[in-house]
Order: C-alpha cells, then structure tokens, then sequence
C-alpha cells in the first residue's frame, strides 16, 4: 500500500485546459474554478485503465474508458491524462469529474477496479482516497466476474438450488464474487474451492493477518483474490459494513445470481437498483 501511495503522490493529474496539473496534497485553483459549473463543490479524478494496478492492452484500456466516459454522461467533465514524473508507469487517460460526490466516485473506482482515486472540494487540497485493498492474485480480476449473493434465511430448496449452481460454476470454470460469510455461502465456497476456477471474496473488515487453512491451497495456485473497500484498521463486520461490501460486490461483476432475496430485506433493495444483467435461482 505504501507503494501504491508514493506512486499517486508522484503523479500530475493533467487536465485538457489546465495550466497546471493537480497534485495530491495541493489546492487547485483552476479545479476550483470549474467548479462554479456545479451545485456540488467537489470533483474527482479517475481512470478506468489497469484495474488493480494490472496492466492491460491499449485496446481494453480505451474500451474501459469509454464505458467510464458512458458513466459520467450526467456530470460536467473534462479529459485530462495522469502522468508519472519517474516515468515507471504509462500515462493513463483519465476524466475530471466536477460535481460528483465522494459515495458516487468511489462507487465508480469499484466499478472499474481502480485501487485509488483522487477527490478534492472546493478551496480544499487534493486528497487520495484509498478505494480497494487487495491480497492474493490481482490477475483474476481480468476475469468476466459473477457476483453470488443470497439472504441468511432460505428454504432447503434454495440451499439445494444454491448448490446445483456452484457445482456448475465449478465444472464451467466461471470467476465468482462473493463475500462467503454466511453458512449458504460458506457451502457455496467450499464446493468451488473443490475445481480450478478463480474465486474473489469481498471482505466487510479490512485485510486479515493470515490465510484460513481451507483456503491456503488455492491462495498458493494463485485462484484466489481477497478485495475490500476497508483498511486493517476495520476489525469486525458490521450491519454497515455488510452494507457496502454488497455494493461493492454488486459494481465490480459483470453480472448478479441471487439465490433468494427476501421480501423487505435488504437484499431485496439492493437488487432494485442493479443495472447488471441478473438470474435468481428461484425464479
């Protein structure tokens, strides 16, 4: 993490139009300046190039900002590039985003896999903001990526559904997310650990300090991908913190399974919102 910091601190946030490039810790006058375009007074400067600090081809960079450029259709935005000053990373095409709150932009770093974002208010010097903490192989996050969510509650039937889908999961090799906390998923996890596929689980407490037994083969094969929006400091899981490990899970597939979602749960709500292409096993 610590490399990943000095790296955004050793970086000039350009932007089309701007005399000088913004910098973490710095105020922007000029990014003040196009404020006065919005009602929020805050921005946010954000890539969609190499999610997770991976590199990708040009061409899945370019297409990755377009659907990120698709994103932000809403707000007042400019083009702009982020730019190494030691040179040890390409350049990334990036946007400023004016009047953007920081619960929306860092929704956006989840959707596209952007370790850290850059967001300022106005006559406020630019703060970096930590987005996801990752442990095990950032690679999978290439991977078209299922998330797998279902409430504690459920009948055998749905247990059994829940079942038959991991197993098919397993057996076609398909990268699933999810936060495997409650028992349901723990049984959904264990039958994927049982083939070769990739597995990303979402944490709602920061990075723990070792691997559980049960996990340590895959983690050494390089199948599995631990991500979280919290820091270490985060010990416990919590209602809230539950909360927005789902929304993560929910921003970062490419599409959602739901087990069972139960009438008046929060499940429920959050599915309402989903843009994701999305199946329910008790359909």
């Amino acid at each position: 993490m610590e490399e990943l910091i000095k790296a955004y601190n050793q970086t000039l946030f350009k932007v089309n139009g701007f005399q000088k490039p913004i910098t973490v810790g710095c105020n922007s006058i000029e990014a003040d300046n196009f404020l006065q375009k919005t009602t929020i007074k805050s921005w946010a400067y954000i890539t969609a190039f190499n999610p997770l600090s991976v590199i990708f081809s040009d061409a899945d960079n370019k297409n990755r900002n377009s659907l990120l450029k698709e994103s932000i259709w809403e707000y007042v935005y400019e083009e702009g590039t982020g730019v190494d000053v030691e040179e040890k990373w390409p350049g990334e095409k990036s946007f400023f985003v004016a009047g953007i709150t920081k619960e929306k932009a860092i929704s956006l770093a989840w959707k596209f896999g952007q370790r850290a974002i850059v967001f300022g208010h106005l006559k406020k010097p630019a703060e970096l903001l930590i987005t996801i903490h990752s442990e095990g192989n950032n690679e999978i996050i290439r991977h078209q990526k299922t998330t797998f969510l279902c409430s504690r509650k459920v009948s055998a039937n749905v247990v059994l559904k829940c079942y038959d889908w991991a197993i098919e999961q397993r057996e076609t090799g398909k990268c699933v997310i999810s936060g495997f906390h409650s028992q349901l998923e723990k049984d959904v996890l264990h039958y994927l650990l049982k083939g070769e596929q990739p597995i990303i689980v979402v944490l709602a407490r920061g990075l723990k300090q070792g691997i559980e037994p049960e996990l340590q083969e895959a983690f050494d094969k390089g199948r599995l991908l631990f991500i979280t929006p919290f820091g270490q400091n985060m010990k416990r899981v919590t209602e809230k913190t539950a909360s927005l490990r789902n929304e993560m899970m929910m921003e970062i597939a490419d599409d959602v399974v739901v087990g069972f979602a139960r009438e008046g749960g929060k499940l429920k709500e959050l599915i309402s919102h989903n843009t994701k292409p999305l199946k329910r096993l008790t359909d």
